[in-house]
């Protein structure tokens, strides 16, 4: 059903069993499924500022009015378009390991499968939409409530999301420096 991958150019379809097809069709709309709510609920349009802090896990994003959307987040890999490749997160030396659990879900069922494009660490992508499957495959298999992709310079990377909750807006310690006096 779905040929997401190329070869130098050519694209080469993916031989599924209809279970296999069955799993990436419900990844896939388990995806679209949470990337409405993401949006509906959590403002994920709208956005200001987002981050990310590897060491924590901590994703947040911001809204123009200070309001945070936090939760946890897992790298499931990185898309790029310069190359057309996509780079599983637990293959990838830059991402610490505690991060790149959840992507180690798509290895394990790849193994499973036999899907040498879950087993590989860097695979052809035809497209963003691919990487995008393929991210989708992962926030099925972690029960993520969605996948939050961005640009992070010459790639796209693509960050699983669970236990999303708003945070109020809060005085930043910046704000206090802008209400203290000033001695002239």
């Amino acid at each position: 059903m779905f040929g997401l991958f190329k070869k130098k150019n050519k694209q080469q379809p993916i031989e599924l069993s209809p279970q296999q097809d069955e799993f990436l069709a419900s990844a896939i709309e388990y995806h679209n499924r949470n990337n409405k709510i993401l949006n509906r609920q959590w403002g994920f349009e709208s956005l200001a500022e987002w981050g990310f802090d590897q060491e924590t896990g901590i994703f947040f994003i911001r809204h123009e009015d200070g309001s945070r959307v936090e939760g946890r987040g897992q790298l499931y890999g990185s898309y790029s378009e310069s190359d057309g490749t996509w780079e599983w997160a637990w293959n990838n030396p830059m991402v610490e390991e505690a991060m790149s659990i959840d992507s180690r879900k798509a290895k394990e069922y790849g193994e499973e499968q036999n899907l040498t494009y879950l087993i590989l660490g860097v695979v052809p992508v035809s497209d963003e939409m691919s990487a995008t499957y393929l991210a989708s495959i992962v926030e099925k298999l972690a029960d993520a409530q969605g996948v939050y992709s961005a640009d992070a310079g010459a790639i796209k990377v693509f960050i699983g999301l669970k236990e999303l909750k708003r945070i109020s807006q809060q005085s930043s310690p910046l704000d206090a420096d802008k209400s203290a006096p000033r001695d002239s």
